[in-house]
C-alpha cells in the first residue's frame, strides 16, 4: 500500500520536478567525488527521479549509469531528457524488489527519507554491491532542511532522517562506515560493504 502511495506522490510531481531542483552541477560533482565515485565504477542510481545526478555520475565514472525509480512518470522524464545518451539506462523499478546486482556503488541522492524501512535498504544494498562496494547516501541539503521540508510537504511518504552517525548504526553488520558527515549544506554517509 505504501509503495503505491509513494509512487503516485512522485508521479504527480514528475512533470515539474526539475523546476524545483536548484543544486548546481559542481556541488553535486564535489559531493560525489568526496564519496569516492571514480573512473570505471559501475553505479546504480537509486530513486533517480528525472536523472538529477546521472550526467555527473557518468562524467566521474566514464561508464553506463543505471537509474531506477519507483515512479514511472519520473522515469519517463529521465528517458526523455537523456534520450541521446547511450550511457544512460533508466528503469521503472522498486529498488527493494530488484534482483541481485554487481555494482561498485549504490547511490541514493536526495531520496533516503522516502525509504521508510531502513532494514530493507541494508539488506538490498548488501545484495546489489560487490564486496568492497559502497552505499552512498547523499543530500545537497542539511538534515534540518530535509526534515523540515518533508514534515511540511511529504510527511506521509517520508520519515525523518537521523544524523549520519546514527543512520550508520543500522548498517554495522554488513557495512563499514567510511564517511559520516553533515553541515548546513549537505549530508553524506558512505558505507563500504564488508
Amino acid at each position: 500500500m505504501t509503495r503505491n502511495i509513494i509512487e503516485k506522490y512522485f508521479d504527480n510531481l514528475a512533470k515539474d520536478w526539475d523546476s524545483y531542483q536548484d543544486c548546481p552541477e559542481d556541488v553535486k560533482r564535489a559531493l560525489l567525488e568526496r564519496a569516492g565515485i571514480s573512473k570505471g565504477d559501475h553505479v546504480l542510481d537509486v530513486a533517480c527521479g528525472t536523472g538529477a545526478i546521472a550526467g555527473v555520475l557518468h562524467e566521474l565514472t566514464g561508464e553506463t549509469v543505471k537509474g531506477v525509480d519507483i515512479s514511472g512518470e519520473m522515469i519517463s522524464v529521465a528517458k526523455s531528457k537523456y534520450a541521446n545518451c547511450s550511457w544512460a539506462q533508466f528503469e521503472h523499478a522498486d529498488f527493494l524488489n530488484m534482483e541481485e546486482g554487481f555494482f561498485d556503488d549504490v547511490v541514493i541522492y536526495n531520496a533516503y527519507p522516502h525509504f521508510l524501512d531502513v532494514n530493507f535498504v541494508v539488506e538490498k544494498a548488501a545484495r546489489m554491491l560487490k564486496s568492497g562496494g559502497k552505499l552512498v547516501i547523499v543530500h545537497s541539503l542539511s538534515r534540518e532542511r530535509i526534515n523540515s521540508h518533508h514534515k511540511q510537504h511529504a510527511d506521509r511518504v517520508s520519515r525523518p532522517i537521523l544524523s549520519p552517525e546514527e543512520e550508520a548504526k543500522h548498517y554495522n553488520h554488513d557495512f563499514e562506515t567510511k564517511i559520516a558527515e553533515e553541515d548546513e549544506e549537505h549530508y553524506l554517509l558512505v558505507l563500504e560493504k564488508k
